[in-house]
């Protein structure tokens, strides 16, 4: 039996790996997935380009505040520009502020200066009218206009409204406070002040109290990120083979001359052992890969010999999952496109977990995370995320999740083998429910 299950295997392994399209998938989707974060921040710092903005005070003197918050922080003088242009250089957006006379602005200004707009030669204006410094409850409502082509989430506006909020604020802060005070709460609130984060003190084998240890945003966010990345690649190269396999050896009926020789059981287990023998080899790649990144950019990011031993297991866990799942779905079908409507929502419990990062590393204890801890489709990404966090896991939740995945993956690998069997052997005839349910029921493993 053993024998027939390593011979099964080893050709699934070899069916898998030694293609010129595995190796073309190993290094391609990396590199689509990777550009797909990356080339919008390439394109975003490429065109950088100087954003000139008209600005009409009816307040005759947020301009003023407006100028001095933007000039803060220029490295260069803004006396190129003249007296009436000033220019921000920031990491953000670069702005040219054009400043318009209020005592005579009118509707026909207002449209001339869209009508630049419209031809490309200002980005916007920004009109702020006088009843932003009124503290009358009536017009508490009355808001600065912005006039521009572009759409409400141009990181332009964002900018000019966060700083115009700033001024605002200086500006009202500064009728109850003298100029001595309104200096050092400007000179406080411009700078900024970044937080030294550690974990919590403990108390070490000598006895002595000391900080934890330290936490960086990179080990923080992109650790977990990357090692997410991989597992839901590893996931895709893996399990989507599957499909194509089974379904090639059921249209074709190789697979009824396969059950001659071995039960639909030791070839399920087979083919699955060969998945999993490939699927390491994929996460060999790009751990090795990644590993030798991290030594060369950011060595301190590199998570602990405990934290990679659990992900392996996890990871492991989710390939003998969905490659079940996706070998009994191809059984079940006759055709590509079925097999791909049937898979859409499994695709979605596969990517659940990638929708909720932010939460989950957010707050890695919460409610939602623990619980998608203890469900088998999301848990190995949730506990990849939880583990490279930095926030410590309880020794409860941990086991929880490893018993409830481990649970889990032997259920859905028993279940999806009767149905694997009877939809192997069922042909010519559409499956119904009533089917898989009966497939479900069969335990005799000799058809």
């Amino acid at each position: 039996m053993m024998r027939r299950i390593l011979t099964i295997a080893r050709r699934e392994y070899s069916a898998l790996v030694a293609t010129r399209a595995f190796v073309i998938g190993l290094c391609v989707t990396p590199v689509l997935v990777l550009g797909g974060i990356l080339i919008p921040a390439i394109s975003r710092a490429a065109s950088q380009q100087v954003c000139q903005v008209a600005v009409v005070d009816h307040t005759g003197k947020l301009v003023t505040a407006l100028q001095r918050e933007l000039v803060a922080d220029e490295q260069t003088s803004s006396a190129d520009w003249g007296p009436n242009k000033v220019r921000v250089d920031q990491s953000e957006p670069l702005f040219e502020l054009e400043v318009v006379d209020s005592e005579t602005f009118n509707d026909e200004q207002r449209l001339a200066l869209s009508d630049r707009i419209r031809c490309g030669d200002l980005y916007g204006f920004l009109e702020i009218p006088a009843a932003v410094l009124n503290n009358d409850p009536a017009q508490s409502s009355v808001q600065p206009l912005w006039i521009s082509d572009v759409t409400m989430l141009s990181r332009y506006g964002r900018r000019l409204s966060a700083v115009l909020s700033d001024a605002i604020g200086m500006e009202m802060l500064a009728r109850e406070l003298d100029t001595a005070e309104l200096a050092f709460v400007r000179d406080h609130s411009a700078a900024e002040t970044s937080l030294e984060i550690r974990s919590p003190y403990i108390r070490d084998a000598a006895g002595e109290i000391r900080a934890g240890d330290r936490k960086n945003a990179f080990s923080s966010v992109i650790v977990p990120l990357v090692l997410l990345l991989v597992m839901f690649l590893v996931v895709m190269l893996s399990a989507q083979p599957m499909v194509d396999s089974v379904l090639e050896e059921k249209t074709l009926r190789i697979s009824e001359l396969l059950l001659g020789s071995a039960t639909a059981r030791q070839l399920m287990i087979g083919k699955l052992l060969g998945n999993v023998a490939g699927s390491l080899t994929i996460l060999l790649v790009y751990l090795v890969s990644g590993y030798l990144v991290a030594l060369a950019a950011h060595p301190a990011a590199i998570p602990d010999a405990g934290i990679l031993a659990w992900y392996l297991f996890f990871q492991i866990l989710a390939v003998l999952l969905f490659s079940a799942v996706f070998m009994c779905v191809a059984a079940s079908v006759t055709q590509m496109r079925e097999a791909q409507c049937l898979l859409m929502p499994v695709w979605g419990l596969i990517m659940l977990p990638m929708f909720l990062l932010l939460p989950i590393l957010e707050e890695p204890n919460s409610m939602l995370a623990t619980t998608l801890s203890y469900l088998p489709p999301a848990a190995p990404m949730v506990m990849t995320i939880r583990m490279t966090s930095g926030t410590p896991i309880s020794p409860y939740a941990l086991s929880g999740s490893v018993v409830a995945m481990v649970a889990g993956t032997v259920l859905c690998v028993v279940a999806a083998a009767r149905i694997y069997r009877g939809g192997l052997l069922h042909q010519g005839q559409a499956v119904m429910a009533g089917d898989v349910l009966r497939w479900l029921l069969q335990t005799d493993d000799t058809q």
